[in-house]
């Protein structure tokens, strides 16, 4: 059989730093409600704030690639299961904030200049 773990972030699930321009793959336990959409947001660190909506509504099927396009600063990130739904409604927080950090500019290049 099959164990199916509770609703549940597995990743990042904190203390990451991602660049804006990268791309984040984000993955969570889908727990027994497959067919109910999922919401992936960014909060604040107090954790009662939306200041990002990644992907509304999206399929719970446990990964979502994220094109990381939102502000730098510290984020939690947040994963809702059937955010607008009347009954089963369940979320999870990523235990540690999340940073986004600005991109790779051409002159923090690692490449050395010829001798």
């Amino acid at each position: 059989g099959r164990i199916i773990l509770p609703f549940q972030i597995l990743s990042p699930n904190g203390g990451n730093v991602v660049r804006q321009g990268s791309r984040l793959d984000i993955r969570w336990s889908t727990g027994p409600d497959m067919q109910s959409p999922v919401t992936i947001s960014l909060a604040n660190l107090q954790r009662n704030q939306i200041l990002v909506t990644v992907v509304r509504e999206t399929v719970n099927d446990g990964t979502e690639q994220w094109f990381v396009d939102a502000p730098t600063g510290n984020y939690v990130l947040l994963i809702e299961l059937c955010k607008n739904c009347s009954n089963g409604y369940s979320f999870d927080y990523a235990n540690a904030p999340i940073v986004i950090s600005p991109p790779i500019s051409s002159s923090q290049s690692s490449f050395l200049p010829a001798p």
